[in-house]
């Protein structure tokens, strides 16, 4: 499986800002996706789509982004193809995952948002929804340009903070009924344990498989991390990381041409006969099997 990281995009031309943990990009062409493999990342991908067409493929669905829609794509998302009009015009916001984790305290509804987006990747906004987001991007880019550079990258990273919020509190309005019930759900702790949960778990790509392993970066119990996620999702921590741990297996035997014994290794899976193994108990196939299939429905 081919990674981009965020530190990938410097400085230059197409890039209209560019800090830490921020990047503002005026072409998305120029964000790569032609790969013969799944490509992940470290970073959130936010584009609007001003005029011209994208198609793109997504976790194995295929899409079509055209003027007034928005493509949201989180690291779990694994992109294998895609291509565009000659006239795509886009304007993207590219941040990092620490910004949502660190830096924005998402309440319940707007965390139930991203789970939605994660599964509905392009949203068609209104255009006093556009106009909103467009008046954010335009006192963004005009603080980029100014001279004065007192607070500049402070100013930029609060006005990105709050096009994230907005765009989050939009996508409630689009299909509030879509979203996950969650009337069941009394305790803050437990949410906002799940929410750590399950961005910890991105950003493992596959290489942490244990429950003790999550609960001791989180600092709570086994026991506590598994009572919180059953509380908010109704699935087991270890649910979540074997269909995690499946995805991202299932992206490299299908559509890399990396051998087997790399792939687990990859994985740091302590051998090729216990990663044989843990591949046949979750899919029924073996590791050579599941190629072999996909080979063949090709």
């Amino acid at each position: 499986m081919k990674h981009s990281y965020l530190s990938d995009f410097g400085k230059n031309e197409w890039i209209e800002y560019c800090a830490d943990e921020v990047r503002i990009v005026n072409d998305f062409r120029k964000v790569s996706f032609n790969y013969d493999y799944p490509l992940t990342r470290d970073f959130v991908v936010i584009m609007f789509c001003i005029s011209g067409k994208l198609s793109i493929t997504i976790d194995e669905n295929d899409y079509t982004v055209r003027k007034g829609q928005v493509l949201f794509l989180l690291p779990s998302n694994s992109v294998t193809k895609h291509s565009y009009s000659a006239d795509l015009d886009t304007r993207s916001l590219l941040f990092s995952v620490s910004i949502l984790e660190n830096n924005i305290l998402l309440r319940r509804k707007l965390w139930d948002s991203m789970y939605y987006l994660l599964r509905n990747p392009v949203q068609t906004l209104s255009q006093d929804s556009i106009r909103i987001l467009w008046h954010y991007h335009s006192i963004a880019t005009a603080k980029i340009g100014s001279r004065d550079t007192s607070y500049r990258h402070e100013v930029v990273n609060h006005l990105v903070r709050s096009l994230i919020y907005e765009f989050l509190l939009l996508v409630e309005e689009i299909s509030p009924d879509e979203l996950p019930d969650s009337r069941q759900i009394h305790q803050q702790q437990s949410d906002d344990l799940h929410r750590r949960f399950l961005l910890l778990l991105v950003s493992s790509r596959g290489r942490v498989r244990r429950v003790s392993q999550f609960a001791d970066k989180l600092c709570v119990t086994p026991d506590q991390l598994t009572v919180a996620v059953r509380t908010v999702s109704g699935r087991t921590p270890m649910d979540w990381i074997n269909e995690n741990t499946i995805k991202l297996i299932k992206d490299d035997l299908l559509y890399s041409a990396k051998p087997i014994k790399e792939i687990a290794d990859d994985l740091d899976f302590p051998s090729l006969s216990f990663f044989g193994k843990y591949v046949k108990q979750h899919t029924g196939y073996s590791p050579r099997q599941l190629r072999e299939r996909h080979g063949e429905q090709a």
